[in-house]
């Protein structure tokens, strides 16, 4: 066989060995997340004026598949197992525990029982109000507080 030959066996027998590997690591990641995953910890929510936070404690069983040195996306964190509503972001590593995940997100301006009135309530209630008061003073003969109005 020729150099070039055993060269270009040799790199296709690595390509599909790093494969296999891949697709082992793959299962083994998800038999781990099906395993663990009742044990993930979610902290209770705590807030300031700006964000909403919590922590998610992964089991040290899953912190081996937690991406070294970087945030994680949405997608990779649920890959992980974690599950939570919507808008939640990884900001910050603790570098001690790598395997307690930090999220923040946005805090609502609006609280959900807290309604906003449409814009025609103000003008209908300002309306109201200038009907009142010249009804008002038409019942006190043109007299509003002793002034004429």
């Amino acid at each position: 066989m020729s150099p070039v030959a055993s060269i270009s066996v040799y790199k296709h027998h690595q390509s599909t060995m790093s494969n296999s590997i891949r697709s082992s690591d793959l299962a083994l990641k998800l038999a781990d997340i099906h395993k663990y995953e009742d044990d993930i910890y979610y902290s209770p929510r705590y807030a300031d004026d700006h964000h909403e936070y919590r922590h998610v404690a992964l089991p040290k069983q899953l912190a081996k598949y937690v991406p070294q040195g970087r945030l994680m996306t949405e997608a990779e964190w649920r890959g992980l197992g974690v599950k939570q509503s919507q808008g939640w972001v990884h900001y910050m590593i603790h570098n001690p525990e790598p395997h307690i995940l930090l999220f923040r997100r946005d805090k609502d301006p609006i609280p959900a029982t807290q309604t906003v009135a449409p814009s025609n309530t103000v003008t209908n209630s300002t309306k109201e109000n200038k009907i009142n008061g010249q009804q008002q003073a038409n019942a006190a003969g043109g007299r509003v507080g002793g002034m004429v109005a």
